[in-house]
């Protein structure tokens, strides 16, 4: 199973089709100018404490850390796009004008924790964490123009779950959370959520979880649904967009005599190819013999050509392959109907080297040929033209 955080949570609550259509079936969000101008505010606040232990970033490096991030799709004219961002360098100059002369580092900045409760996978992503005194304190940006109340900080779901990913993969004792409402540059404190509130996380993760695993993805209309950027693909709403939901008629269902014959048919099909797999075989392995040890590529009869390859091949022990990419939630990458899924993944980029350094160690290579074949007037063409064979 997935590694469930707040948000993947929160829109399976609110639409469990919602989160089939995001998480499963992969439809990409839209740009949102909303949730766009709150992650450059947070890249700009991650800025000021990353990585900086006697003193906070200069101002210029965090306007620079936010104007990476603003996209200027998210917004819908250039005017919207430059309010946004005259908001977004109000926040953060009070910010740096507010903290950068009393700075104190931070113990985490924008750190991905994961752990199991129940035996279900959840991930935690925190904005920051501070030391205190022998505790810290766990705090959660808020960039919305409304500040929140402190009945909101004592009930927070998602604080909840970032106390309990501190507490269980850090082991420190958490004192207080906090939501910090940057537009004010104030911070609504609390002390650390009770047991009550742990268990109530605890049977929400349950209940999620068990409504994925039964495959529980039935749509939840509401008003929600206006602004919902799955809406054309989502059955509640084929009415809205026929054109998405044409069906191909079936055919016409085999009467049994039919699919008496066909299975007879089909067997028959199988153990021809079965035969001739294991005749092919047989041919295969004196041909590898050839190319290894003349060195040659091709070898050519009076009808066909067969053209070698050499390679490696890997192979794995998928409980060790499974251990080490699912937390970092590549596993689903390797699940499909094609053998060359691990060796794509090997030459992902986008897959960190040190994930590819371990999946190489834990490989078992295998030296290989891939045999190509065709009719043998073109591989003597090919030869010619490349200067090999007679004149």
């Amino acid at each position: 199973m997935r590694y469930l955080s707040q948000t993947g949570m929160g829109t399976y609550e609110r639409c469990p089709q919602k989160w089939k259509l995001h998480y499963i079936d992969g439809h990409p969000t839209k740009p949102n100018r909303f949730l766009n101008l709150g992650s450059a505010v947070h890249a700009a606040l991650e800025a000021f404490y990353q990585g900086r232990i006697a003193e906070p970033a200069k101002l210029d490096e965090m306007i620079a850390a936010f104007e990476a991030e603003l996209e200027p799709a998210a917004y819908a004219n250039a005017e919207e796009s430059a309010a946004a961002r005259a908001d977004g360098l109000r926040m953060i100059r009070a910010f740096h004008a507010a903290h950068a002369p009393q700075f104190r580092p931070a113990l985490l900045v924008e750190d991905l924790l994961r752990f199991e409760l129940d035996g279900v996978p959840v991930v935690a992503k925190i904005d920051r964490v501070d030391k205190l005194d022998g505790t810290v304190r766990i705090v959660d940006y808020k960039s919305g123009f409304r500040p929140p109340r402190l009945d909101e900080v004592r009930q927070s779901e998602q604080l909840t779950l970032y106390q309990v990913a501190v507490e269980r993969v850090l082991g420190l004792e958490v004192a207080a959370v906090g939501l910090y409402h940057v537009p004010s540059q104030t911070l609504f404190e609390v002390p650390a959520h009770g047991p009550e509130r742990v268990e109530a996380l605890r049977r929400r993760v349950l209940r999620v979880a068990r409504g994925i695993e039964q495959a529980d993805f039935e749509p939840r209309p509401g008003r929600h649904c206006s602004w919902c950027d799955f809406r054309e693909s989502c059955p509640a709403w084929a009415h809205e967009y026929p054109e998405n939901w044409e069906q191909t008629p079936l055919p016409p269902t085999p009467s049994h005599a039919e699919a008496s014959r066909l299975a007879d048919r089909f067997g028959e099909l199988k153990d021809r190819i079965r035969d001739l797999e294991s005749e092919l075989a047989d041919f295969r392995a004196p041909l590898e013999e050839f190319f290894r040890i003349t060195g040659e590529r091709v070898a050519a009869g009076d009808r066909y050509a067969v053209r070698a390859t050499p390679g490696l091949g890997y192979r794995f022990d998928d409980a060790a392959l499974r251990a080490l990419l699912e937390p970092a939630g590549l596993w689903e990458k390797v699940l499909v109907p094609d053998w060359r899924a691990e060796e794509s993944l090997l030459a992902d980029p986008d897959v960190p080297a040190e994930i590819r350094a371990r999946m190489e160690r834990l490989a078992q290579v295998e030296e290989g040929w891939t045999f190509r074949y065709g009719p043998a007037a073109a591989a003597q063409a090919d030869s010619r033209r490349s200067g090999h064979g007679e004149e």
